[in-house]
């Protein structure tokens, strides 16, 4: 009897579990879901601060306020200053420093990851090696390290053409080459870098 009863308890434990299996596969996401949530997001994003896109890249030294242009699907840009475009980038080799003010505008209590405003001039700045269209970030070993290098997106690498030394962007990324903070990737999270600055190492 008493095995019986051991047997029916375990059963009801097992049936317990399974469901709780079952609902939190239930309640994950498809990635095409999430790719949905986010293009909605970015969309809900763009319409709230009345955010232009546009297919092409503004001429001159700095877009028009509040217009944005799709470089690939997933990153858009604002040239804030084009900075010093005689200095050329050399894919696998150019060190860039980098300071940003960055926001993770799709939760229920937004995050900001700043090391660009005047407070925080005493910081290190971000670095990476510059490698054409490159979809990860390869941080530089010979530049000291900034806690803020784990918000450094690959996004990046496809932008640094359209600005030089010194150039000053806004972007609006995706997930998809977002940050690698594994929180970010795993709720498939746009951001938004409200400043980005460009220094190219000497």
């Amino acid at each position: 009897m008493a095995n019986k009863k051991t047997h029916f308890i375990l059963s009801l434990a097992t049936i317990f579990l399974a469901s709780l299996f079952i609902s939190c596969d239930k309640n994950r996401l498809s990635y095409v879901d999430i790719i949905k949530r986010e293009k909605r997001q970015i969309a809900e994003f763009v319409s709230k601060n009345n955010f232009k896109i546009t297919s092409e890249p503004a001429e001159g030294q700095a877009s028009p306020e509040n217009e944005f242009f799709e470089v690939k699907d997933g990153i858009y840009l604002r040239i804030v200053n084009r900075g010093d475009m005689e200095k050329k980038l050399i894919s696998g080799k150019t060190i860039v420093l980098t300071r940003f003010k960055m926001e993770r505008f799709a939760q229920e209590e937004k995050s900001i990851y700043d090391n660009i405003s005047p407070t925080k001039s005493g910081t290190y700045p971000c670095n990476f090696v510059y490698v054409k269209e490159g979809r990860e970030i390869l941080v530089s070993s010979t530049v000291s390290h900034s806690p803020y290098n784990s918000y450094l997106a690959p996004a990046m690498n496809f932008v640094l053409p359209y600005v030089g030394d010194g150039g000053k962007v806004q972007m609006i990324v995706s997930f998809k080459y977002g940050p690698g903070v594994a929180e970010i990737q795993q709720n498939g999270e746009p951001v938004f870098y409200e400043l980005v600055e460009f220094k190219f190492k000497k």
